[in-house]
Parts: C-alpha cells; sequence; structure tokens
C-alpha cells in the first residue's frame, strides 16, 4: 500500500520503483515465490529506465540478477542454462556501469562457482574483496571454493577470517564442524583450539536471531570444550529439549528431571561423593593406581618417567587435589616432580565428552589454554580445591603464628632397593633408547611439520596469540633477531646507509598509485575502518610494504643529480594477511624486517628465502648495480657468517637491474636456521647467534664468540644429593659462581642457572632443547681434578679441559662449532643439487627433493609452463607445486651450456644455468 500511494504520487521516481522490488525479492525469498521474483525484475528494469546516476544503476542490474536467480529457483520452468546466463548478463552490465560493485563481483563468482568454473570464480572473488576487504560473504565464498578444491587449511583459515567480520551462518557451520572434527582427532593444540572456540562462541552474543541449527551445532561444540553452562544456553536458545541438553545440564552441574535411559549412568556418577569420585578414577584410568602408589612409595624417578610417558593421560590438578584431600605423604622429591610438569593450562573434564552419535562413559581430559593455573569444571570436583587451600592455608598461618617462621616442609625418604635400580636400569638398557624423555615428541624424517611446532614451542621462541597468523615472540628468539639486526645495521651504516622510520599506514589513494608494483599481494593488504564506533572516511591500509609510503618523499627530496645518491633504510614491521596455513617465522601476518622489496635472492639447500628492504636511489646505473653487489655480500654473510647456512648467490630470472634499488631481510630467516640445524632433541643454535652459548652443569654456561652479539652463560652445580655436606655444596656453588666470573672478566656474558628446585637432569634437558651451543659441568670430580667437562650440543661430544684455559679454549670451540655446522649444512646442501638437462629425470629429482641446476632461456612463460609441467598430485587429492626458478647464479657451473633449454616444447636457445626448486 505504501509502495502504491508513493508511486501514485511520483511515478517517475526510481527510488520508489527500487524499494517496491526490494520488498518483492524478500517476499520470494521467504514465501518461495517465482511470481514475485519476475515482479521485482518489472520494478527494477523501470528505475533503471527512470535512474540517470551510473552508480544505482549499478546496484539495480545486480538486484535484477537476483530476482532472476530466484525465479529460476522457484519453481519457474525455464531452462536453467538460460537462467544463468541472463545472470551473467545483468551482473556484467553492473560491472560496466561501476567496476567497483563489490556485490556484483560477488554474486558473478557464486554464479561461477555453481557452475564449475573456477578460475573465474577466483577472478571474481579477487575483484570483490579488492573493492571490500570486509565483504565478509566474498571470504565465505573463498574459503567454500577452496573447501571444494581439497585446500583445507586454506578453507579454514577463510572461514575463520570472514566470522571475525561478520557470522554468516554457512562460514560458522563450517568452521564449528572442523573444530569439532579436530577435536576428534588424536592430536590438536589446546592453544589455537581455545582460540577459535572462543571466536566462534562469541558469536552467540553477537546475533540476535540466529539460525536454530546454528545454535544447536555451537551448543555441542561448547559441550566438548568443557564449556558446559555455554552449551546449556546455546541449546536453551535453540528451542532444542533433547538428549544433548540433558546431558550438557548434567555437566554444567543443573538438575534434570526424567532424564533419558542412556543419561542414567553419567547422572549417577555426576552425584558420587568426592571421595568415591576417585575411586571411579581409580578403577577407569589403572594409571592412577600406579600414579598414587609411586607418590606414597616416595618413587620420584618412576614417578616422573610416569608423568612424561602419559601425559596426554594424567591431570596433575587432580593428582595434587588427591594429595591434598587425603593426606598423602609425598616426598620433597615428588613435590618437585609435581612442580616441574604442572601445566598453566590444564582443564579437568571430569565426565565424558562425547560427540552426539554415541556416548562414552570413560574419562576424558581437556587441556585449555587460559589465565589460572587450572580450574575444574564441575561443582563436585570444586570443594576439592576449596577446602584444600583453605585448609592449607589455616595450617601455615597457624605454624607461623606459633613458631614465628615461614612452613618448611619436612622430608619423607625412603631408601631405594639397589636390586630394583640395577634392574631397572638393566631393562633400559635392553629396550634400548628411552622414549619417555621430556622434550620433542616427534622425529624430523616421521612428520616435519609437527616437529617444527614442538621445537619452537618447547624451546621457548614463540607464544601462540590470539589473532591467527600472529605470534609472540619471545625472548629467546629476538635475541637471534637483535644479533642479525646488530651485525647488519652496523654493516650498512660503514656503506653511508642511515636509519629512518616511515609511518605503517598507507592512504588507499598511494596504494592505488602503486596497485602494479603491489599486485601480487593486494589481496592480503589488511585495512582500516574503524575508529572506535565510528567510521572512517576513508580506509586506510596497513603497510605491505613501503614502497608507495617511501617513493612519494624521494620525489620531494630529489630535485636534481647533486641530491643523489639518498641511502636510506628502516627497521619496522609489515601486515601482509596470509590465507594459506599459518606458520610461525616462515608464513605470518605481521613479521619484522629491514624494508625493502626482492631484487636478488638469497638461497640455501632448502629453498628458503628471506625478505629484506632498504631503499636508495642513485644518479648512475653502475652506482646502483655495485650497491646490488655490496648488499647481497652482507646477506651471504648473515647466512653464513653468523647462521651456518651456506648461500647461493644469485638474480631473480624476470627482473634486470635498476637504477633504485630495494633490498631487505625479515624474521622468516629464523625459521630457515631453525629447519636446517634442529634436530629431534630440539634446536642447535649456530654460536654467533645464540643468547647463550656455554651452558654448565654445576654450572650451564652459554657463550658467544663475536662481541657484537649477546653472549651468556648458564652455570649449574652438579653431582649435589641428599648425602653432599654443606661444606662440599658451598664450594661447588662458589666454583659455579668463579666461572661465571672468569667469563664476565673476558668480556663473555654469561649467567648462572643455581635453581636447587631442579634436577641436573631436567637441566641437561632443558638446555638441549633450548639449543645452546656449550654445556659446561663443575662437580665433586671436577672440582678435585681443577678441571671442567665441556658437552656440544651439535655432535654430542662429551670432554673435560683445565680451568686455567678455559676461558681460550671455549673461544675456540664456538668457532669451531660455527664450522662444523656450516660444513654440515653444505655437505647436505650439495647432496641434494644436480645439473639436470632432461625434463624427466628433472621432474623425478624433483620429487626427491633436489634443488637443480638446469639450462634456461630466462622466459617467463616458458618459466610458467615448467610450473605447470612438474606439478603432481600428492597425498589426499593435494597437489605438489611444480618447480620454480629460485635464482639465476652469480656464480655459473664450469660445464658449457647447451643450446636447448630444460623445457622440451621450449624452442628458445638457453641463456645460463637457471636454479630451480620447489616450494612446500
Amino acid at each position: 500500500m505504501f509502495y502504491s500511494v508513493a508511486l501514485h504520487l511520483n511515478p517517475k521516481n526510481p527510488w520508489a520503483w527500487n524499494d517496491l522490488s526490494v520488498a518483492l525479492i524478500c517476499s520470494a525469498h521467504a514465501n518461495n515465490s517465482s511470481e514475485n521474483a519476475v515482479r521485482a525484475i518489472e520494478c527494477l528494469r523501470k528505475a533503471i529506465s527512470l535512474c540517470k546516476c551510473s552508480q544505482m544503476r549499478s546496484n539495480f542490474w545486480t538486484l535484477i540478477a537476483e530476482a532472476e536467480r530466484l525465479s529460476s529457483a522457484t519453481g519457474n520452468q525455464r531452462n536453467v542454462a538460460m537462467s544463468a546466463a541472463l545472470q551473467q548478463h545483468y551482473l556484467v552490465r553492473a560491472l560496466q556501469l561501476n567496476k567497483a560493485n563489490d556485490e556484483a563481483w560477488l554474486r558473478l563468482a557464486l554464479l561461477y562457482f555453481t557452475h564449475g568454473a573456477m578460475s573465474q570464480c577466483h577472478m571474481a572473488i579477487e575483484s570483490a574483496l579488492k573493492y571490500n576487504p570486509q565483504l565478509a560473504e566474498a571470504w565465505c565464498a573463498w574459503a567454500l571454493k577452496a573447501d571444494s578444491e581439497g585446500l583445507n587449511y586454506e578453507a579454514m583459515d577463510m572461514f575463520r577470517h570472514s566470522i571475525s567480520i561478520k557470522p554468516i551462518a554457512p562460514a560458522v557451520l563450517k568452521y564449528t564442524s572442523h573444530l569439532c572434527q579436530t577435536l576428534e582427532s588424536s592430536r590438536f593444540d589446546p592453544a589455537t583450539a581455545m582460540i577459535d572456540f572462543n571466536r566462534v562462541l562469541r558469536l552467540k552474543d553477537r546475533v540476535e536471531a540466529m539460525d536454530k541449527d546454528l545454535l544447536l551445532h555451537m551448543g555441542v561444540l561448547a559441550e566438548l570444550f568443557g564449556h558446559y553452562d555455554d552449551a546449556v544456553d546455546c541449546m536453551t536458545l535453540s528451542g532444542y529439549d533433547g538428549y544433548h541438553l540433558q546431558r550438557a545440564q548434567m555437566k554444567a552441574g543443573r538438575a534434570v528431571l526424567n532424564p533419558v535411559a542412556p543419561l542414567l549412568k553419567l547422572e549417577k556418577l555426576c552425584t558420587l561423593p568426592t571421595e568415591e569420585l576417585f575411586n571411579v578414577l581409580k578403577q577407569h584410568q589403572p594409571l592412577y593406581k600406579e600414579l598414587f602408589g609411586k607418590l606414597v612409595a616416595c618413587n620420584a624417578e618412576g614417578l616422573q618417567e610416569l608423568f612424561i610417558s602419559n601425559s596426554k593421560l594424567i591431570s596433575i590438578p587432580l593428582v595434587v587435589a588427591a594429595i591434598i584431600r587425603f593426606e598423602m605423604p609425598v616426598c620433597d622429591q615428588a613435590i618437585a616432580v609435581l612442580h616441574e610438569l604442572l601445566p598453566r593450562h590444564e582443564l579437568i573434564d571430569v565426565f565424558p565428552t562425547v560427540m552426539p552419535d554415541g556416548i562414552d562413559n570413560g574419562l576424558k581430559y581437556v587441556e585449555q589454554d587460559g589465565e589460572e593455573p587450572f580450574r575444574y569444571s564441575h561443582y563436585i570436583a570444586k570443594d576439592i580445591r576449596r577446602e584444600a587451600i583453605d585448609k592449607l592455608l589455616r595450617l601455615k598461618l597457624a605454624y607461623k603464628e606459633t613458631t614465628g617462621k615461614e612452613y618448611v616442609g619436612t622430608k619423607i625418604h625412603k631408601q631405594k632397593d639397589k636390586k630394583d635400580v640395577i634392574e631397572r636400569k638393566h631393562e633400559q638398557k635392553i629396550e634400548g633408547k628411552k622414549l619417555s624423555k621430556l622434550g620433542i615428541e616427534i622425529s624430523k624424517d616421521e612428520n616435519y611439520s609437527e616437529w617444527y611446532g614442538q621445537v619452537i614451542t618447547k624451546a621457548e621462541m614463540i607464544e601462540y596469540y590470539d589473532v591467527s597468523g600472529c605470534y609472540v615472540l619471545r625472548p629467546w628468539s629476538f635475541a637471534i633477531w637483535e644479533a642479525i639486526q646488530l651485525w647488519f645495521d652496523s654493516a650498512i651504516k660503514q656503506l653511508g646507509v642511515k636509519n629512518c622510520y616511515f609511518p605503517m599506514f598507507v592512504s588507499s589513494s598511494a596504494l592505488e598509485r602503486e596497485k602494479e608494483h603491489i599486485a601480487d599481494f593486494a589481496p592480503e593488504v589488511a585495512w582500516v575502518t574503524r575508529a572506535g564506533s565510528s567510521d572512517i572516511a576513508e580506509p586506510i591500509a596497513i603497510r605491505p610494504t613501503s614502497e608507495t609510503v617511501m617513493y612519494p618523499s624521494y620525489k620531494k627530496w630529489v630535485q636534481s643529480h647533486r641530491d643523489l645518491p639518498i641511502k636510506l633504510n628502516q627497521w619496522c614491521n609489515v601486515v601482509r594477511w596470509e590465507f594459506k596455513h599459518p606458520t610461525p617465522f616462515l608464513r605470518t601476518r605481521e613479521f619484522l624486517w629491514q624494508e625493502g622489496i626482492l631484487i636478488l635472492i638469497i638461497l640455501h639447500f632448502m629453498n628458503t628465502k628471506s625478505w629484506f628492504a632498504g631503499h636508495t636511489a642513485f644518479a648512475t646505473a653502475e652506482e646502483a648495480k655495485n650497491e646490488v653487489f655490496e648488499i647481497l655480500d652482507l646477506y651471504a654473510d648473515v647466512y653464513a657468517n653468523l647462521l651456518a647456512i651456506p648461500v647461493i648467490k644469485g638474480r631473480k630470472s624476470e627482473k634486470a637491474y635498476v637504477w633504485q634499488n630495494s633490498w631487505g631481510m625479515s624474521t622468516r630467516t629464523i625459521g630457515a636456521m631453525v629447519m636446517i640445524h634442529a634436530d629431534d632433541n630440539g634446536l642447535v643454535l649456530p654460536p654467533r647467534v645464540a643468547a647463550i652459548q656455554a651452558n654448565q652443569i654445576n654450572v650451564f654456561i652459554y657463550i658467544s664468540s663475536i662481541a657484537l652479539i649477546t653472549t651468556r652463560v648458564i652455570v649449574l652445580p652438579v653431582g649435589i644429593t641428599v648425602q653432599t655436606l654443606d661444606e662440599q655444596r658451598k664450594r661447588i656453588m662458589e666454583a659455579a659462581k668463579d666461572i661465571l666470573n672468569s667469563l664476565l672478566d673476558v668480556k663473555i656474558r654469561a649467567e648462572a642457572d643455581l635453581r636447587d628446585n631442579y634436577s641436573p637432569g631436567w637441566k641437561f634437558n632443558h638446555w638441549e632443547l633450548k639449543g645452546v651451543p656449550i654445556r659446561l659441568e663443575i662437580g665433586p670430580k671436577d672440582l678435585a681434578a681443577n678441571q671442567v667437562t665441556v658437552a656440544l650440543r651439535h655432535n654430542g661430544q662429551k670432554f673435560s679441559i683445565e680451568r686455567s684455559q678455559m676461558a681460550d679454549e671455549i673461544k675456540r670451540l664456538l668457532d669451531l662449532i660455527h664450522y662444523e655446522m656450516y660444513n654440515k649444512v653444505l655437505a647436505a646442501r650439495d647432496a641434494h643439487m644436480k645439473i639436470c638437462y632432461d625434463f624427466t629425470e628433472f621432474k623425478q629429482l624433483l620429487d626427491e627433493k633436489f634443488i637443480l641446476l638446469s639450462p634456461f632461456c630466462g622466459d617467463v612463460a616458458c618459466e610458467d609452463e615448467i610450473k605447470k609441467a612438474s606439478t603432481r598430485e600428492a597425498d589426499a587429492g593435494a597437489f605438489l607445486m611444480g618447480a620454480k626458478t629460485l635464482c639465476i647464479p652469480l656464480q655459473q657451473p664450469k660445464e658449457m651450456l647447451p643450446d636447448k633449454c630444460i623445457f622440451p616444447p621450449c624452442k628458445n636457445k638457453a641463456q645460463f644455468y637457471a636454479l630451480f626448486g620447489r616450494s612446500y
């Protein structure tokens, strides 16, 4: 009625015709009415004929395409192919009028996706995101496309990004389904999973009218993560009142009237007193019986082995609660073991958590990364902690009031049976290497990705963050970056380069001017669109690189040849919103670098590139070329002289030298170092970048051989037992401090690890995991012989040196370690590099992870064909990327260059040997 009145008063009002069409389209959606969709098309055609604004006419054509889709999808007998052609025609008309119509690009992408035209779909999605990076529906469409192509990691990352912008039902359903599957798998990262879950769970509060099926799905997910109250809320909001809701209510400690039969056993378990609950634990987990037996027997060594070998099955907070609740006699050594192993992020899920298709009355423990040391998820278990803490505080307070001193626990020691110890050691020798060690749980060859993740987290290099693709660089890794930064910054300043800093924000107009330069990563540009609760007038980009910021200033500063050369450099962070699976150091959304673009590549045998960026303007091409080689030599020195990684210096295949150079190196370098040097025991740090280089037991010492780089020595006393006399203990500790001071006196930065709550064995493992190059041990025997015991991380050798020669010998050893690590990697690289002339052999060697020197014509189109021809299908329908040119080595092989290019169909003459490899 309203629209009838409006059109009667002014039939030439295009906006009224448009509003009427929108109302008809909504009605067609709600009522499956093809008639209303056809009427909407007629109204929109009328609006187009009356409107003179190109942008609005573009929007009208987009709506016509949607109305056409509805008319064909709701029972109209027109040919489906004809309807698709009409939709494409309408959307193309819309884009002809306004190429920035992101809605039209999105609908065109969905149309192509529906009909299997994936390449056109990809192009349309990229265009939609180019004009509106915050279009959640486009990210969801891209994720659906990736999911259909089997690119699971990429799909999940884009689903995650989509719901962070706006909770679209398909994205949330797909993403929560992915999380459920992750929880059911045998391996998952608790920290990452909880971050993802909390992001999805917050959608419950962001959307007033959410789909009921979606809410129920989220409720099941919340139960899987032990958030029982949230699970009940989600299921209740969905209107569901069946089996799953009752189960969640029981776990949340709420009363359930008339529970269904499968839940009767669970209900009985929920009402058990605490004492009986622990008995149930023992019945379901025989492991706890053995564990409590070792606690009472004060078998600290066996207890630690049991914990390490069954870390996924034992809940340490629950064990601590049992000790306090039942007043178990526990010796100090056992308590020390518990303190060493207690995780900050353990959530106790006493009752079973299962997916809807079954029920399991066993016990399952889910780890959660949280702020509390631990917490209990059920009201029955909460009284354990509350009573235990209150009782302990009262007893300690009473003791202090009576004696005036703080309470110190008494030692309860039971003499070990020597026969049992001998037999146990004999059994260990028969079984070979123990698997129940504290450290890396998977080998480098077995699962490279999992191994890499464990190394960088357990060596305390990174911490996961609640923004996907962003990571906390902990001091252990940041010290490596500082060492590289200190050395390189000093080197470029000797070339006349000066540091500066440009803003991290880039206006959209400035970015548009450099659109060709940033075309490769335009979809990865992050945009700031809001300030507080207000929209920003013009979106502002966060720099993906700084050329767009620097070049306008260069234009102002360079007025004639007298202003040249200008040599500037900046150390900064950049943001590129990667959509492949994030990997710390190697593929992150924010990374640190020294600012510039890629002209030349430094390469090691694992095909890892490092990105750098400084900017220099020259008056002549010769000057620019000379600086290219000067900077290239510095980058080679970073790898060879600091990181002990051999490099191949070369130039990229598709670009020639330019008068304006850009260059840079990023924190990706650290990832390359880890991949190349680390082993199954953890990190192996090159001495010249190790924050700690020598490690001493009784004294651990970590040192550096060059003055520019931070050096530390860890000193650890060893050989101290309960039988050690106080005087002897004091002498060992003093010797450790003397060693520390002697290293400091020769300008070797050192530290002493004198903590008495960790055993020497634990410290050995800890510092080996962190990759310290040298460990120095000082114990009673060393004191008597006036020597220190040296253990080398990179090869496991162990020997003694005299105290009087210690400082000079350690410096010599550090240089020796560096060269031995370098030569080991060089040998590995040369073993995996080969000159190849036959393309069949080329593809075979590529699959065997070789890098290949082959004759190449230098044509970019030929390189693209080589990449296509060498791509092959891997496991699970995934594809291994084809070969690409890594660089054109400056030092060409001695073998004569043949006339024929490596690619058989290519008719061009070979110009040089190029280095080919595969990216992973």
